[in-house]
């Protein structure tokens, strides 16, 4: 599986199938790492887009399951800021910034 832009360029291949438990192994020790560490609050931000980002690459098939990854990154800013987390409308903001980014 592979992302490509609107003309065609290949963005990134995807974690092929033989190496996507490895990966997942990883995926997972790294967030076991986050979970326990001591972050500030643009850490824990910046390291919830980044699960999210993550678990969409190694994500081996061609819906690109940015829901799952949304979820994950809710998750975590939950766990690292509180229950709270789970109402921030950050969907909502990804829509806004996106479609800014397109007019630019």
């Amino acid at each position: 599986m592979y992302v490509s832009t609107p003309d065609g360029r290949i963005k990134y291949f995807a974690v092929s199938a033989s190496k996507l438990q490895e990966e997942m192994v990883k995926f997972y020790d790294d967030l076991a790492i986050l979970l326990s560490a001591g972050l500030s609050i643009k850490e824990v931000f910046f390291f919830a887009a980044m699960i999210h980002l993550v678990f969409v690459k190694i994500y081996p098939f061609n819906d690109g399951n940015g829901q799952t990854g949304r979820l994950l990154e809710k998750w975590f800013l939950a766990r690292k800021l509180g229950e709270k987390s789970w109402f921030m409308q950050s969907e909502k903001c990804t829509i806004k910034t996106t479609k800014l980014i397109i007019k630019i």
